[in-house]
Protein backbone atom coordinates (compact mmCIF):
# COMPACT_ATOMS: atom_id res chain seq x y z
CA UNK A 1 0.00 0.00 0.00
CA UNK A 2 1.15 3.55 -0.84
CA UNK A 3 1.90 6.50 2.03
CA UNK A 4 1.88 9.62 1.11
CA UNK A 5 2.45 12.73 3.19
CA UNK A 6 3.05 16.52 2.58
CA UNK A 7 6.69 17.93 3.21
CA UNK A 8 7.28 19.30 6.24
CA UNK A 9 4.17 18.23 7.66
CA UNK A 10 3.54 14.73 9.69
CA UNK A 11 0.22 13.82 8.88
CA UNK A 12 0.17 10.76 6.11
CA UNK A 13 -2.18 8.99 4.02
CA UNK A 14 -2.46 5.34 3.44
CA UNK A 15 -3.67 3.97 -0.13
CA UNK A 16 -5.82 6.25 -2.32
CA UNK A 17 -4.28 8.79 -4.86
CA UNK A 18 -1.78 11.33 -3.89
CA UNK A 19 -2.88 14.03 -3.00
CA UNK A 20 -2.02 17.92 -4.32
CA UNK A 21 1.30 19.00 -3.04
CA UNK A 22 1.88 15.73 -1.65
CA UNK A 23 4.59 13.35 -2.10
CA UNK A 24 5.10 9.07 -1.66
CA UNK A 25 6.82 7.98 1.18
CA UNK A 26 9.22 5.13 1.81
CA UNK A 27 7.85 3.99 4.68
CA UNK A 28 5.25 4.70 6.98
CA UNK A 29 6.21 7.54 9.62
CA UNK A 30 7.78 6.08 12.60
CA UNK A 31 6.21 5.53 16.57
CA UNK A 32 7.48 7.09 18.90
CA UNK A 33 6.17 8.93 21.76
CA UNK A 34 8.70 11.12 22.52
CA UNK A 35 10.13 12.33 18.85
CA UNK A 36 8.00 14.15 16.29
CA UNK A 37 8.54 13.06 12.86
CA UNK A 38 8.35 15.10 9.51
CA UNK A 39 8.09 14.06 6.03
CA UNK A 40 11.20 15.21 4.06
CA UNK A 41 11.30 15.73 0.24
CA UNK A 42 13.06 12.55 -0.56
CA UNK A 43 10.21 10.53 0.89
CA UNK A 44 11.84 9.69 4.36
CA UNK A 45 10.71 10.66 7.86
CA UNK A 46 13.20 13.15 10.11
CA UNK A 47 12.58 14.33 13.11
CA UNK A 48 11.53 18.10 14.19
CA UNK A 49 13.58 18.89 16.70
CA UNK A 50 11.64 22.75 17.13
CA UNK A 51 9.47 20.78 18.94
CA UNK A 52 11.73 20.36 21.38
CA UNK A 53 12.33 23.86 22.25
CA UNK A 54 8.66 23.85 24.46
CA UNK A 55 8.81 20.48 25.71
CA UNK A 56 12.46 21.69 27.36
CA UNK A 57 11.11 25.05 28.76
CA UNK A 58 8.19 23.11 30.56
CA UNK A 59 10.83 20.52 31.50
CA UNK A 60 12.97 23.23 33.22
CA UNK A 61 9.77 24.80 34.79
CA UNK A 62 9.07 21.93 36.08
CA UNK A 63 12.16 19.80 37.26
CA UNK A 64 15.12 22.40 37.11
CA UNK A 65 13.78 25.69 38.11
CA UNK A 66 13.31 24.50 41.63
CA UNK A 67 16.26 23.08 41.69
CA UNK A 68 18.05 26.73 40.67
CA UNK A 69 16.83 28.42 43.33
CA UNK A 70 17.61 25.92 46.40
CA UNK A 71 21.10 26.09 44.89
CA UNK A 72 20.99 30.13 45.19
CA UNK A 73 19.73 29.99 48.20
CA UNK A 74 21.78 27.36 49.86
CA UNK A 75 25.76 28.24 48.12
CA UNK A 76 26.59 24.81 48.28
CA UNK A 77 28.52 22.71 45.43
CA UNK A 78 26.44 19.57 46.08
CA UNK A 79 23.13 21.42 45.28
CA UNK A 80 24.69 23.43 41.96
CA UNK A 81 25.95 20.51 41.26
CA UNK A 82 22.05 18.55 41.32
CA UNK A 83 20.89 21.62 39.67
CA UNK A 84 23.21 21.21 36.38
CA UNK A 85 23.02 17.31 35.91
CA UNK A 86 19.11 18.35 35.73
CA UNK A 87 19.98 20.73 33.15
CA UNK A 88 22.53 18.48 31.46
CA UNK A 89 19.85 15.54 31.65
CA UNK A 90 16.97 17.89 30.17
CA UNK A 91 19.03 19.06 27.09
CA UNK A 92 19.87 15.39 26.21
CA UNK A 93 16.35 14.26 26.28
CA UNK A 94 14.59 16.99 24.19
CA UNK A 95 17.82 17.98 21.55
CA UNK A 96 17.72 21.27 19.45
CA UNK A 97 19.05 19.42 17.15
CA UNK A 98 20.14 15.85 15.08
CA UNK A 99 23.32 15.28 17.05
CA UNK A 100 25.13 14.38 14.12
CA UNK A 101 24.46 17.48 12.86
CA UNK A 102 27.23 18.74 15.04
CA UNK A 103 30.25 17.17 13.18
Amino acid sequence: MKIYAKPGESLQQFGGTCPSGWIEMKSERPIDPDKHYIARLDGTWVVDFSINLEKRRQAYIAESDSLFFEWKYDGTAASEQLWRDKVSEIKSRYPLMNPRDKE
